[in-house]
């Protein structure tokens, strides 16, 4: 919040749910310089009255964890993240950007619609047993068709995880009914 020239501008916010992988941890912090962005949130803020006990003290022993441990995560989320991108743009048809600062990407598959895609999947396909739950784009985007032939996947398996799952997906492809390529 050093930078003189845009403090007013500049809002930092931060949840021990994301930085320490605490899913459903309700504890967080928002801070800034600014005086109208402050007294907005503190209206949200006074109307939550407090987080549960646990997550505080979760949170609060959290602090203490050593940067090793974020270099360490850090460094198997690239490698996750390169394993499932590089493993979808294989698969002919396929265009997924690699995502920079997520841990899940958004691949546009050559589909009909993602939201009866990502239903069929789970419903009626199976590789050996298995199948690969996604999320359908459209979900993502606040504009009318957007995300149509798109699905979200996250990237939260070991390697070898993800990388059946991106053989799942190649072959449900060839069989899907809406494929349109």
């Amino acid at each position: 919040l050093k930078l003189n020239e845009i403090q007013d501008n500049v809002i930092v916010i931060d949840s021990v749910s994301k930085r320490y992988s605490m899913c459903g941890a309700r504890v967080g912090a928002l801070v800034t310089k600014n005086k109208t962005v402050l007294d907005a949130v503190m209206k949200f803020a006074q109307a939550r009255l407090s987080p549960p006990t646990l997550g505080q003290i979760a949170g609060e022993f959290a602090l203490d964890t050593p940067q090793s441990y974020f270099d360490e995560v850090n460094r198997e989320y690239n490698l996750r993240r390169n394993v499932l991108v590089d493993g979808l743009n294989s698969i002919p048809g396929v265009l997924c950007p690699k995502p920079k600062g997520a841990f899940y990407c958004m691949a546009r598959l050559p589909i009909d619609d993602s939201d009866r895609f990502c239903q069929w999947i789970l419903e009626n396909y199976q590789l050996e047993g298995k199948t690969v739950m996604m999320a359908p784009g459209s979900g993502f985007y606040a504009s009318e068709g957007a995300g149509k032939n798109e699905v979200r996947l996250a990237y939260v398996l070991r390697q070898e995880d993800l990388i059946e799952s991106v053989q799942i997906i190649r072959e449900a492809l060839h069989v899907y009914p809406g494929r349109t390529n």
